[in-house]
């Protein structure tokens, strides 16, 4: 998808489909609607979205409200560094925690973190609590469950259940 098999073709290394094994787990839950939280560009890529829709899978967006909210975690809590401090933190896992319950009321059954900043606030909500740590799709979880089964070793669920 997007340039992931032409690119496969003229390389001679593995290349990881992190969307297609994102969607593939979200597929071997049953899941049928999800949100995406990812940047802007990401977004507009529709890189995540359609690996989603190529299985069948309903993908509801953040409004442009909620997607600017989105875009303020990454950038002006993660990226300034505002999350290592108590009451940064605090506040992303919260925002993030309001942003999910927004998409559910949606429809949407899970949310999927397509951004490794937002990643970084899932970790730091594992350790303050989230009402909806069952409902998080981390995409860095998935890519590094995927690298250790290209390796051949065994994968051990220990942060997420997807």
């Amino acid at each position: 998808q997007y340039f992931y098999e032409r690119l496969r073709e003229h390389v001679g290394i593995s290349i990881l489909p992190l969307c297609a094994d994102v969607a593939g787990s979200v597929e071997r839950r049953g899941i049928k609607r999800v949100a995406v939280f990812a940047t802007d560009g990401t977004n507009e890529s529709g890189i995540l979205a359609k690996s989603f829709e190529d299985k069948g899978i309903e993908v509801i967006m953040p409004d442009a409200s909620s997607q600017a909210a989105v875009m303020s975690l990454i950038y002006d809590n993660v990226k300034t560094g505002d999350i290592n401090t108590k009451e940064g933190c605090l506040r992303a896992v919260h925002e993030l925690d309001r942003l999910t319950g927004c998409m559910l009321d949606e429809g949407a059954e899970v949310v999927i973190l397509g951004c490794t900043e937002l990643s970084l606030i899932h970790r730091k909500a594992y350790v303050i609590g989230s009402e909806y740590m069952d409902r998080y799709v981390d995409i860095l979880e998935i890519l590094a469950g995927c690298a250790v089964r290209m390796s051949g070793a065994p994968v051990k669920k220990a942060w997420s259940a997807f």
